[in-house]
């Protein structure tokens, strides 16, 4: 009778962590493709804006101070990504909260595996240069200009791809 009910323990302790495994894995495959989509409308969006600026005219008669703001800095954002505290992680409802792991082997990875190109634009040099020199297991960073906060969590391990 011992046997058994280990026998059905295991079991149903394996079917469990199976499906919990892939409800997680569907989880954050579907928040990722939607950080995705949202970093690409984003850049779009900028990209098309810088593409549609008027040409200042000569004869126009507005002084400069009267302008709109087409730097980042007049709205109080800041242009660069920057480094924030644990407290504030996630503190902006409006932002979108991204985990990345940064590897011994200098790579970034998103949470299903995949390396995360041009990683300076998205979280910025300084961050990467910090990440690499401390012994923190964490370094929270704020992209205001993409309206996202990112956990990077470091790994002292090799990245390899699969």
């Amino acid at each position: 009778m011992l046997y058994s009910d280990l026998v059905i323990f295991i079991i149903g302790f394996g079917a469990g962590a199976a499906a919990a495994s892939a409800y997680f894995r569907r989880k954050y495959e579907r928040q990722y493709e939607e950080d995705i989509k949202s970093v690409r409308e984003t850049l779009s969006d900028i990209k098309d804006k810088e593409t549609k600026e008027p040409e200042k005219n000569k004869t126009d008669d507005i002084s400069e101070s009267k302008r709109t703001p087409t730097n980042y800095y007049d709205f109080g954002i800041k242009e660069k990504p920057y480094i924030i505290s644990p407290n504030e992680f996630g503190e902006d409802e409006e932002y979108t909260l991204v985990t990345y792991i940064y590897y011994a082997n200098k790579k970034l990875v998103n949470e299903s595996d995949e390396i995360v190109a041009n990683p300076e634009n998205i979280i910025g040099r300084a961050a990467l240069e910090k990440i690499e020199k401390s012994e923190e297991d964490a370094l929270y960073i704020r992209n205001d200009r993409l309206k996202t906060d990112y956990e990077i969590l470091k790994d002292l391990r090799n990245f390899e791809e699969k």
